[in-house]
């Protein structure tokens, strides 16, 4: 797999923990630019974030890069 890392900007930071998760998981899809149809596993253990993911994928909703 592939690895990603950085620093979040003084603004950022005042972000509460959930958004900067998703944010997180949101820059890596853009980094890596997936395909159609291509499946991707996304490893965190924020149970926000797996809880959105999996309710856009649930309701058929178009990825949320």
């Amino acid at each position: 797999g592939e690895e990603f890392q950085g620093k979040w900007t003084s603004q950022e930071m005042l972000l509460h923990i959930n958004v900067l998760e998703m944010r997180v998981v949101l820059l890596a899809l853009q980094c890596i630019q997936p395909q159609e149809d291509t499946r991707v596993l996304v490893a965190t253990d924020n149970s926000t974030v797996v809880a959105y993911i999996n309710h856009r994928e649930a309701q058929g909703q178009e990825p949320c890069a």
